[in-house]
Formats: C-alpha cells, sequence, structure tokens
C-alpha cells in the first residue's frame, strides 16, 4: 500500500493510518475508491448545534512572513509540523480541542464538547506551556537562521454555538462573537504576548497574574473592547477563595461549619482529626472551607493546603507535591538545581535524619539520588510513605496545622492511598481537610473490604525495614500528650451507616464526616443528622 499524504498539511503518513500524524486530520478521505467507499469512511453527519459557554484561543507564530523568507521551504514545512503537533499535544493534554489549522495558526476550543469549571484556567495554562515548546524548536529546526521564535495568543470566553459537530474531522464547529475577539487579540498580541478578554481574566485571576490594558478598537468591532496581558502564573495560585464581587451572610450552614469546628476542638486537645467535606459541584464547599478559615484561631496557627488538579490526575502524588511546594516556595519554573537546595535545607531544619527523607522527597518530584538506584518499587512506597509521614509530623510539631487538600475527586490511587496512611499511622495533632464531589464511601483507596489495608510495605531487596527520620527538636506539650496516645483501630469507615437518600445532597449540601483518635479508641464518625441516617 502506498502512503497516504495528509491533504491539510501534506506530511507522509502510514498506509494503515486513519489521522494524520502531524495535525490529527483525519484520512480516511484520501483512501483509495474501495476503502473510502466503506460506511466507517463517510463523512459523520453534522450534529445539531447547542448554545455553550467555551473559551477560544487562537496561537499565532510571530513573524511567519519573515521566518518563511529566512528558511529553506522544507525546514519551514518542519516548524509548521514540530508547532502543531506541539501545540495538539498541549491543548488535548488539558482538555481542549484543536478546531483548526489556520495557515501557521491554531484554533482551539476549551469547554466544547467536554466542559470544564476551569476551561480559562486552562486555556492560558496551554497558551503558556506552547510558548515554551516553541522556544524548544528553535535550536533543533532553525540552526541559528533567526534570533528567536515566539508565539501570540489571544483567549476570550463567553457564548458560542457549536454549528455541528463532524466525528470524523475531530471538530466542533463553534460560532459566536466569543471566536471573532480572541482571534483579534491574538492579531492585537506582539510576539510572546497572550492577551485575554475581560471574562478570561476574571475567571482566572486566581491563578495568574495580570495587565490591564486601555479599551482597544478590534479590527470589526463597533466599540473599543478590554483587554488584559498575561503577566504569569502567580507564585502562589489563591485555591479556596474563588469569590469576587459582593458577598452575601453563609445562610443554612451552621451544622456543617460546626462539625469543622469539632476538628478545631480535637487540635486543642491534642488530638488528630480528619474531616471530609463532600457535595456536587456548586453545593457550597470552597464557600463552607473559606467560612472555616475565617474563625479566629492562635497566630501560631498554621494552614498548609495542596490541590488535585484532573489534568494532573494521572501524576502520583500531585496533590502531596502542590502542597510542599507551596509550604517551601518551589516553583514550576524552578530549575532542578534549585528544587534539590530547596529541598535538602527545608528538610535540614525540619528533621533530625534528613539523609533518610531527602532521597524520597526528592523522586516525588523527579530527582535522582544515589539512594534510590536498585531499589524495588515496594521499597520506594514504603520509604516515600515513611519520609512524607515524618514531615507532616514535622510541620504539625512546629505549629498547630490545618492539611487542606482541594477537589480529592481528582487525586491518583497513590495519593489516596498515602492518605489513609497518614490518618491510619500520624501521631501529632493536626487537622486533615479534603473536600471532594465523590460520596465519602467512593475512596475505593481508603478502605478494603471496610478494613484499612494496613501501610504499605516497608522491606524490599536490601532486607532491612524503612526508618522514619525524626522531627527536630523538642516536642510541645501537646505534642508529647499526643505521643502517648494509642493508635485509632485497623478499619476506617469513611461512612458510619447509610445516608437515607443522601437529602442533604439534593439540597445542595455538603456531606461532612471527621475521624477523631484517642487512647484505645477507634476513628469515629462526628457528622450532622442529615448527612449520616
Amino acid at each position: 500500500m502506498q502512503p497516504i499524504h495528509c491533504p491539510n498539511c501534506n506530511v507522509e503518513n502510514r498506509p494503515a493510518a486513519r489521522f494524520c500524524d502531524a495535525c490529527g486530520t483525519a484520512l480516511l478521505a484520501t483512501r483509495d475508491p474501495k476503502t473510502a467507499s466503506r460506511p466507517e469512511a463517510r463523512e459523520a453527519p453534522l450534529s445539531r448545534g447547542e448554545r455553550r459557554q467555551a473559551t477560544v484561543l487562537f496561537c499565532d507564530l510571530a513573524g511567519y512572513t519573515t521566518l518563511a523568507e529566512a528558511l529553506d521551504p522544507e525546514e519551514v514545512q518542519d516548524l509548521l509540523h514540530g508547532f502543531f503537533a506541539a501545540s495538539r499535544e498541549v491543548i488535548t493534554r488539558y482538555g481542549g480541542t484543536v478546531e483548526k489549522y489556520i495557515g501557521d495558526a491554531v484554533m482551539s476550543v476549551f469547554g466544547v464538547p467536554e466542559a470544564h469549571e476551569d476551561d480559562p484556567v486552562r486555556a492560558v495554562r496551554a497558551a503558556l506551556e506552547i510558548q515554551e515548546r516553541i522556544a524548544g524548536l528553535h535550536s533543533s529546526i532553525t540552526r541559528g537562521k533567526v534570533r528567536s521564535l515566539v508565539t501570540h495568543a489571544g483567549i476570550n470566553t463567553g457564548l458560542v454555538v457549536t454549528s455541528g459537530s463532524n466525528t470524523a474531522q475531530g471538530s466542533v464547529g463553534v460560532v459566536g462573537d466569543t471566536v471573532n475577539v480572541a482571534a483579534r487579540l491574538c492579531e492585537l498580541a506582539k510576539g510572546g504576548e497572550i492577551l485575554v478578554g475581560d471574562v478570561t481574566r476574571n475567571l482566572a485571576e486566581r491563578h495568574f497574574a495580570f495587565e490591564e490594558l486601555p479599551p482597544t478598537e478590534l479590527k470589526g468591532k463597533t466599540k473599543a473592547s478590554s483587554c488584559h496581558r498575561v503577566l504569569g502564573p502567580r507564585d502562589l495560585p489563591i485555591r479556596t477563595h474563588r469569590f469576587s464581587g459582593r458577598r452575601t451572610s453563609l445562610v443554612g450552614r451552621t451544622r456543617e461549619l460546626g462539625v469543622l469546628e469539632k476538628a478545631d476542638e480535637c487540635l486543642r486537645k491534642g488530638e488528630l482529626a480528619a474531616a471530609f467535606v463532600c457535595g456536587e459541584a456548586g453545593a457550597g464547599k470552597s464557600r463552607l472551607i473559606e467560612e472555616y478559615r475565617k474563625l479566629e484561631r492562635p497566630d501560631s496557627f498554621h494552614w498548609f493546603e495542596g490541590q488535585a488538579n484532573d489534568y494532573a490526575h494521572g501524576i502520583p502524588y500531585h496533590p502531596i507535591v502542590d502542597m510542599l511546594s507551596r509550604a517551601w516556595g518551589i516553583h514550576g519554573d524552578d530549575p532542578p538545581e534549585r528544587v534539590r537546595e530547596t529541598i535538602e535545607t527545608q528538610l535540614n531544619a525540619l528533621v533530625d535524619a534528613p539523609d533518610e527523607a531527602i532521597p524520597y522527597v526528592l523522586s516525588l518530584y523527579a530527582l535522582e539520588h544515589p539512594e534510590l538506584t536498585g531499589i524495588s518499587p515496594e521499597y520506594w512506597k514504603g520509604r516515600l510513605f515513611a519520609a512524607v509521614q515524618v514531615v507532616f509530623e514535622a510541620m504539625a510539631r512546629r505549629t498547630q496545622s490545618v492539611f487542606f487538600f482541594e477537589d480529592l475527586h481528582w487525586a491518583d490511587p497513590s495519593t489516596l492511598e498515602l492518605f489513609r496512611h497518614l490518618i491510619d499511622t500520624l501521631s501529632v495533632p493536626a487537622i486533615i481537610l479534603c473536600t471532594s464531589r465523590l460520596p465519602l464511601r467512593d475512596f475505593r483507596a481508603f478502605q478494603r473490604d471496610g478494613k484499612s489495608a494496613g501501610p504499605p510495605p516497608r522491606h524490599g531487596h536490601r532486607g532491612d525495614r524503612a526508618r522514619a527520620a525524626r522531627p527536630r527538636g523538642n516536642q510541645s506539650p501537646d505534642a508529647r500528650t499526643a505521643g502517648g496516645r494509642g493508635r485509632a483501630g485497623r478499619a476506617i469507615q469513611l461512612h458510619s451507616g447509610e445516608n437515607r437518600g443522601q437529602p442533604l445532597l439534593r439540597r445542595g449540601g455538603s456531606e461532612l464526616v471527621d475521624r477523631r483518635r484517642g487512647p484505645g479508641t477507634r476513628a469515629r464518625s462526628l457528622a450532622t443528622d442529615e448527612s449520616v441516617g
């Protein structure tokens, strides 16, 4: 069989390829008449359009005409193929859909056909990452014939209409003024700039810093449009405070807030508490946590937080890494050497035997260490769990602490297993607080046949057991008291009893279950009458 040339980018593909390896265009229509006559090769019917809220991203190579003049046509082709392939990989990873390629530009849509609560954030992240990826193509393709290789992008969020999706071509066909404004913002942006509209800025301002630009006349628009330049991601994204503008009083959440206040009581008594706030999207989980954070506490009280993301759910222990990065000032653009130095400095000041924890905390950041060479996965996992446990205990001994993890429904199974281990083994007063859309009984990783699976294996081919590094410094009175307490029973039931029809969820509420451990007691459930029958 003859190779198939893509009708969109003219790349030569394998004879059996159904889609172009470079741009993803369907290749069924380019086959011989016998193949093309098959039912699966016929153009799929257009689905009926619908009104959707979406974020549109246009990303373009800056100075493409000059590039085409300076490079050989084959180099230009390689450059476009690399740009399109990198853009498609990044956009798809963040949950977007590549709508079309227009010359040297890529148009993509976030929110159609699948919507996410943070589509504007995803679009900005994708645009920033595409900038980084295209910079890497500069040396490999242009070979110094041009000074730099940059992109410029425009992003806009608003109402669109899907003019009809074509499943064979992978098109969602969105139309509307939102698309036009995104295209004009891309034209307005200079090389290396990302310009966004008002709505995109408002929805993404928790994660990125923006510079407001003067109202600008966009081509074809009758009125001047507001636009904002993306300055970059925030060093510490605001996780739980998602609200802006006029605020109203919290109504009808007295019992739920009271359950969280019981966790504070446990902390004051020198006990470990684990609280889970579960409810559907929009039920008010973040607002409840925000009100809980406003409660008056001593100055020594510290709040550590991390977040799970659906586009990072395949990354093991991502919420733990996010929490440690925020606590220790590690940023996503830090070079590996600086990340390594920061981790070693923090652990040297935090625990008495840092050499036992450093290799395994470094492995969370994909950094190598001689001790990690040749060990079995089971041994690594046991030592990692022990290292994370001692880090949490050391943090909690320094100050009264809440370890808050948001959107745990996106967490990977390894993270859930580590959380179960921490709840079952931590011996210091602290609060572990999590939010999730899933009911507590759906956290399968926390239980095995209704019982805790126990701590992970701590032995490997070396034959020795993992040793936990000791926290540095003297224990506080509360810590000494907690250290002598008996461990909770091995069974960790996330839901004590059946929720009769989940009436609280139907009213848009939240389930809350709290775990307290005392001398010789089992994990105990503290919940509202409405959430636990």
